[in-house]
């Protein structure tokens, strides 16, 4: 959850952090406009799940670039109007896999892990 321009943009953990517990929200609301401080979300365990998460998610992109797939990554930390035209430019290119997408629109900005194109036609190719 961020705050530009004085609209406030969510993203899918926003979603799961409210159907888990609404008061989350609310705290994460408050941070957000700038009353409270956000909670802290880390710990032993939670370091450790995103420890193993994080493994996990590099061991299936060697696997998918290791059977032929053309894979296109993020060259560094980007914004997600940036991921956003690089995950456009690789739909166009016609990209087997596009790892860290970026997806983003007025109210919703995110990445998907993988993004994996389809056989079906689109506006794109």
């Amino acid at each position: 959850m961020k705050l530009h321009n004085k609209k406030i943009t969510l993203a899918p953990t926003d979603l799961a952090n409210f159907l888990g517990c609404r008061h989350q929200t609310s705290l994460d609301l408050a941070a957000v406009n700038g009353g409270e401080k956000r909670p802290a979300r880390y710990g032993p365990m939670i370091d450790a799940l995103r420890e193993k998460g994080m493994a996990h998610e590099q061991a299936y992109l060697e696997q998918l670039k290791a059977s032929g797939l053309t894979v296109s990554e993020p060259s560094g930390d980007e914004s997600p109007s940036t991921g956003k035209e690089r995950t456009l430019e690789a739909m166009q290119s016609g990209a087997d896999v596009i790892f860290q997408a970026g997806l983003s629109d007025d109210t919703w900005s995110g990445w998907a892990d993988f993004l994996k194109k389809v056989d079906t036609p689109s506006v794109l190719l």
